[in-house]
């Protein structure tokens, strides 16, 4: 229980963070100057809104659904229902 509150927060947060910012790659929603950006390898917050929304917004709601969704992923790559609940997800066909 406490895996998937955090999933959820985590998937929330990021969606909330990334989408203004790749929104407003200037920072201006989120009240973030530019000078945040000076010392990485960014000009914008185009990248890193992109980065968020994908890497911990997509890909934690992604795992939220399989664990909530009993879902098995199968050998490639695609969900088969079932994993989760009988003991982790298996490799075999």
């Amino acid at each position: 229980m406490v895996a998937i509150v955090a999933l959820v927060f985590l998937g929330v947060s990021a969606v909330g963070g990334g989408v203004p910012m790749i929104l407003d790659p200037a920072g201006e929603p989120c009240r973030s100057p530019q000078s945040l950006l000076q010392y990485s390898p960014f000009h914008s917050y185009l990248i890193p809104g992109i980065i968020l929304l994908v890497a911990n917004g997509f890909l934690s709601l992604w795992v939220l659904w399989l664990m909530v969704g009993r879902i098995q992923v199968t050998r490639g790559g695609w969900p088969r229902k079932g994993a989760f609940w009988r003991g982790g997800s298996s490799w075999r066909s």
